[in-house]
């Protein structure tokens, strides 16, 4: 199974039901379900790849070099 394709037959799934909801209410709580399942399709992926919780930004995972240099200079 790719995970593609499951995220592709997720947003399908909920496109149709949501293409049949009645009001404008019943569509937006689709539209809000749909976004909190496939975010947690997301976490089970990188649960599974090692990367849940890690940021796409690669400065988040170094610290800057000068904070040991700030914390001694403080004592």
């Amino acid at each position: 199974i790719r995970m593609s394709d499951v995220f592709r037959a997720h947003n399908e799934e909920y496109a149709a039901l949501i293409a049949e909801a009645k009001g404008p209410k019943e569509r937006m709580a689709l539209a809000k379900e749909r976004d909190r399942v496939g975010a947690d399709l997301a976490a089970g992926r990188d649960r599974i790849r090692n990367v849940h919780g890690f940021s796409g930004d690669t400065q988040m995972r170094t610290p800057p070099a000068s904070r040991p240099r700030r914390s001694a200079s403080t004592t």
